[in-house]
């Protein structure tokens, strides 16, 4: 039997469609008899049968520098340890980068399930206006505009070139996974496009149904007639394409 301890962050119902995945994955293995741990900083999440939960503060910070360092210190407790000793793989679905040398140094697996841009861009986010592509200098840019205009934090502005080279470091720890998940081809070619060294262990594996899907005659496919529909569930959200439904709203209005 497989043993895989997952440490995740947020888990649900905290989070979003990231979390969501992480815990249908997580029940997909239980179910299947792999042996699962999760250590989270969710003080209340949904639990699957038999999968084994830890909490700790430890992993509720959200900023880069104090979760990473917590993260840290984290990796130096007996229990963790105790913990990573008796597992055979480490899955990290969100940001448990310093955690990987750790469990490469025991010799265990590691898997990291990428549901954002976070291995190739400062802010986990790739902007519609940026080229597939940046260098160092285009990103520090684009740093600074995000933790001034988009965080609105004139702390984490000051803070951003020690949380940028922390960010720098983390690569290095995400090349030593044995197996990296992408959530979609396109995710998967702007990986590899800025991490050529990653390409050989990228592999993608989209987000599960939900079991009242998955477990169902229905198609998970509508054929569209012929009236003419605009479907769009980004919200209002930078991120999710809201300049494609504003330029889509003038051109039809």
């Amino acid at each position: 039997m497989t043993a895989v301890l997952t440490v995740s962050e947020l888990f649900w119902p905290k989070g979003g469609g990231a979390e969501l995945a992480t815990y249908l994955i997580l029940q997909i293995l239980a179910e299947h008899g792999f042996s699962v741990t999760v250590v989270t900083g969710t003080k209340n999440p949904v639990k699957i049968p038999h999968v084994n939960y830890y909490t700790t503060p430890m992993l509720r910070s959200a900023n880069r520098l104090t979760r990473w360092t917590l993260m840290e210190v984290l990796s130096t407790t007996a229990y963790f340890k105790r913990l990573l000793k008796s597992h055979d793989v480490l899955y990290t679905p969100q940001a448990a980068y310093p955690l990987i040398p750790v469990a490469k140094r025991m010799d265990r697996r590691v898997i990291v399930h990428h549901h954002n841009y976070m291995p190739i861009r400062y802010t986990g986010v790739k902007y519609f206006f940026e080229p597939d592509v940046v260098d160092h200098a285009y990103e520090i840019k684009l740093a600074l505009f995000h933790e001034r205009h988009v965080q609105k934090s004139l702390l984490r502005t000051l803070l951003m070139p020690l949380s940028y080279l922390a960010y720098i470091k983390s690569k290095n720890w995400i090349a030593q996974a044995d197996k990296i998940i992408c959530v979609s081809h396109r995710q998967a070619e702007l990986v590899t496009k800025n991490m050529p060294q990653l390409r050989n262990k990228v592999d993608v594996i989209y987000n599960p149904p939900p079991p009242e899907l998955a477990n169902t005659d229905l198609p998970l496919k509508k054929r569209l007639g012929d009236e003419k529909v605009l479907l769009y569930l980004g919200g209002s959200s930078y991120i999710k394409g809201f300049h494609l439904i504003h330029k889509a709203i003038n051109k039809i209005s």
